[in-house]
């Protein structure tokens, strides 16, 4: 969507290039809006909720923190400015080129994203804003258990989601005694990878913490539905590139856990928005077609 000049107006001076000749909205998500200045300064400003688990400030230090620590790493985009002024918190970057990886594209660039990907586990600084991934599964739990509480939905019990969820999490705590920690990206989704000529930038480092990588790669197969071959081929390609052997128990543990995040995720949004029949999500999904994907998420884990 492009806008004119009267459109940026409210942003504070400090976080504007010196000449702005054209504006255009880009695709943000639920926590942010980005705004693409003169076809290559893109500004994200981040967009205050009720959100007391992970307030927007939060989400803001993260990212800042990581152009502060990556920046001259090549999976980084290039860092500009930052803004912070009570409520009005801004980041500047520069467009990322390329297009976004798709399953399609994903062969052609297993080896990049593999290297890049190992690049960033190499990375071990920490930040205050950084959480426990086992964290944010609980809050969507204790979330979902008080909407069901006050209203019945069409989704699996709660019970059975919590022993699915505890169940995994002991059998990893028994197998984590000699686990590493590194930074990770914590939101790999193919729209925040962008690649071109064979090299790969991650994008929208929000909810980036230090963690096990295993993470990065769960997240990353289970969110993208990445096929089992071409899965069996990055983690070899990974394992190989690190130099480590990747405890399939482990891994498949995660695998569950980031599905179960993502079907809880889902029905929150069914369960939030239930009377509202606007979309609440970068997504642009109906309260329908979260109930549905919410729905097919627990059926692949097997809980109803």
């Amino acid at each position: 969507m492009t806008l004119d000049l009267n459109s940026i107006q409210g942003i504070p001076k400090d976080i504007l290039p010196d000449k702005v000749d054209s504006i255009q909205i880009i695709k943000g998500g639920m926590n942010n809006q980005n705004i693409l200045l003169n076809g290559s300064y893109l500004l994200k400003a981040y967009i205050q909720r009720d959100e007391k688990n992970d307030p927007v400030q939060l989400r803001y230090l993260r990212e800042k923190t990581a152009f502060v620590k990556l920046t001259n790493l090549k999976f980084m985009p290039n860092f500009l400015n930052s803004y912070e002024k009570e409520n009005e918190l801004y980041i500047a970057r520069m467009w990322a080129e390329g297009r976004i990886l798709s399953l399609t594209d994903l062969d052609n660039y297993t080896d990049t994203l593999v290297t890049t990907l190992s690049s960033l586990h190499r990375q071990h600084y920490t930040c205050e804003a950084d959480y426990n991934y086992f964290d944010v599964i609980t809050r969507y739990l204790q979330e979902y258990r008080h909407r069901f509480r006050n209203q019945k939905w069409n989704l699996p019990d709660v019970m059975a989601v919590s022993s699915f969820y505890d169940q995994n999490k002991d059998k990893l705590v028994e197998l984590e005694k000699s686990r590493l920690l590194t930074r990770i990206h914590g939101d790999l989704v193919f729209s925040n990878i962008i690649c071109s000529h064979q090299k790969c930038i991650f994008i929208d480092w929000e909810y980036t913490t230090y963690g096990d990588p295993l993470i990065d790669l769960a997240y990353l197969i289970t969110q993208n539905s990445i096929a089992k071959k071409s899965e069996r081929k990055l983690i070899r390609l990974y394992a190989h590139h690190n130099f480590l052997e990747i405890d399939p128990r482990r891994l498949s543990i995660y695998k569950n856990l980031m599905n179960l995040m993502s079907a809880l995720w889902y029905s929150l949004q069914v369960m939030r928005f239930s009377n509202n029949k606007l979309t609440h999500s970068e997504l642009n999904l109906s309260g329908t077609q979260f109930e549905e994907l919410a729905k097919q998420g627990f059926s692949q884990l097997k809980i109803h």
